[in-house]
């Protein structure tokens, strides 16, 4: 079996507001589906590569709800954590055999599945990014590499993985009838693609959702194994941009295939568009795309299928600003026009050292350009003012690379926004020091309006407090005031009757209480009280160590 290139999109007319979020986090839930067959002799491995974000980070991996793994890890490092074949799903519907990562700083996680030369990458979302409603494509024998069957009985899958807690997911077929189930913390459930195909998935409380086939044709006389992780209805968008490095090289063409709630308008030239219905959704296959952007009247979401291979495309509205490249693979960048010479690929321009060639993706105002990264260690593009999209490959396969960060910086990978915050733990003042470095931060010094005004604006005191320690001190030897970061006291915001005189009183405290905000007093150092600790803004290294 022969299957044309697909661009799968998914359409809903009442969605959540759009989510753009990144791929970091601290918990991640998958599951390895079969792959080929799971009782082929041929070896086979399931692994994770675990990049740390931040240094110190702790990471731990359970599988079937034991303890596999754990490290410490320093930014910009790669685990790479090979799992028992056992991990593999079979085909029973309901299963164990999560594989759960926990970290206690952010990191990013993607897995491979590898089977001889069937091997497939899944860039994983953390559970914070995951959704409780998804729509599947309707997928017939004719226009789909998942809907037939081989040789072996096997169709293709959808797989939902249950996050932290009891969860009762509900499943609407094409055929009119609704599954639902109750799922205990990380259970894995399975659905066959067959006559009655699954086109909705709701949840209660968020699920990870795998659409897969375990043998599919690459070729007429090769089977490869396809999985993707869908994207939740929160993170669609309405416009996808699809360079024509995309297209299949056999016959240069890309097909797309929309699904909705109802019926939407497609943007783009095609040659031709039939439709699927069902009691939920119309999929509409719209054959050999011939432009190279895509627009629709709802938000969706958006897959490109050539033989062998799922590809998610990254809605414009979920563009990023910095991307993890891990070693030894092909980039496909995208920028606007105007910004292009500015994407960076670590520390330099990749104009700089790379011989790029830009190239228009038809009128819009986007260009693309492939790169080799041939390197060993990861590495990061990035641009300082807009943001971008980058896939990567390693041989024919492409994917979505790993999003670091959404916000554009001109010092570069912003993994860490600043801030202020109080924290919930109390202690004399020389105690919250250490609170607060406790927390990657540091105990406030307030030496400027700006730095006050900042505070106003964006200071976190879920509980309210009225009362909380700063960073200032008086010195011993002559009671001058002084800063714990050294600068000069270039403002005072004493309250009426402050500084005392007494010799006890040598340390700050700063009032939040509504008749007297960001007031300050003297305390005595050992009195108890909860800090306000400023957070520095943390970024990713661009040169890995």
């Amino acid at each position: 079996m022969w299957v044309l290139p697909v661009i799968l999109i998914c359409v809903t007319t009442c969605l959540p507001g759009i989510l753009s979020t990144d791929n970091k986090g601290k918990l991640f839930i998958t599951a390895f589906p079969e792959n080929v067959a799971f009782y082929d002799p041929v070896p086979h491995s399931h692994t994770l590569f675990v990049t740390a974000v931040m240094d110190n980070t702790r990471v731990t991996i359970t599988v079937e709800s034991m303890v596999k793994r754990s490290t410490f890890m320093q930014a910009a490092t790669i685990w790479r954590v090979t799992l028992d074949a056992s991990v593999e799903l079979q085909r029973s519907q309901f299963s164990q055999k999560s594989v759960v990562i926990r970290s206690t700083k952010d990191i990013t996680v993607e897995s491979r599945s590898k089977r001889n030369n069937s091997r497939q990458f899944v860039v994983l979302q953390p559970v914070r990014s995951l959704g409780s409603l998804y729509y599947i494509p309707i997928l017939t024998q004719r226009d789909s590499l998942l809907a037939f069957e081989d040789v072996h009985g096997a169709r293709g899958k959808i797989v939902i993985i249950n996050s932290e807690g009891n969860n009762t997911v509900k499943v609407n077929f094409n055929g009119h009838d609704l599954e639902q189930q109750e799922l205990v913390p990380f259970q894995v459930f399975q659905l066959n693609m067959s006559d009655s195909q699954p086109v909705k998935i709701t949840a209660e409380h968020n699920v990870a959702v795998l659409l897969t086939h375990p043998c599919t044709n690459a070729t007429p006389c090769d089977c490869q194994m396809v999985v993707i992780q869908l994207r939740p209805v929160n993170t669609w968008g309405t416009t996808f941009l699809v360079p024509s490095a995309f297209a299949n090289a056999a016959d240069n063409k890309t097909n797309v295939i929309v699904t909705s709630d109802q019926r939407v308008t497609v943007s783009g030239s095609f040659q031709s568009i039939s439709d699927y219905t069902s009691s939920t959704s119309i999929s509409h296959f719209v054959r050999d795309l011939k432009t190279q952007y895509l627009s629709s009247s709802g938000s969706s979401s958006v897959m490109l299928i050539q033989p062998g291979t799922i590809t998610g495309l990254i809605p414009e509205s979920s563009f990023s600003a910095c991307y993890l490249i891990r070693p030894n693979q092909k980039a496909l960048v995208i920028a606007p026009h105007s910004n292009e010479s500015q994407v960076h690929l670590g520390k330099d321009r990749i104009s700089s050292n790379h011989n790029v060639q830009w190239q228009p993706i038809d009128s819009q105002r986007y260009s693309w350009t492939m790169i080799d990264l041939p390197s060993d260690k990861p590495q990061v593009i990035w641009h300082p003012s807009t943001k971008i999209a980058v896939y990567v490959k390693n041989r024919e396969n492409w994917r979505e690379a790993i999003s670091l960060s959404t916000i554009p910086d001109p010092q570069g990978c912003l993994v860490d926004l600043p801030g202020y915050f109080v924290i919930d733990q109390s202690g004399t003042w020389a105690e919250t020091i250490s609170h607060c470095k406790n927390q990657n931060s540091e105990l406030v010094s307030i030496n400027s309006e700006g730095i006050l005004q900042e505070l106003s604006q964006n200071l976190s005191n879920p509980n309210n407090e009225k009362e909380v320690w700063v960073g200032l001190r008086r010195r011993l030897v002559n009671g001058e005031w002084y800063w714990l970061n050294k600068q000069p006291m270039n403002i005072t915001k004493w309250v009426e009757g402050q500084p005392r005189g007494s010799q006890e009183n040598f340390c700050a405290s700063m009032s939040l209480s509504s008749y007297n905000t960001f007031g300050w007093k003297s305390q005595g150092c050992c009195h108890t009280m909860k800090p306000v600790c400023y957070k520095k803004a943390s970024y990713f290294p661009v040169e890995a160590p």
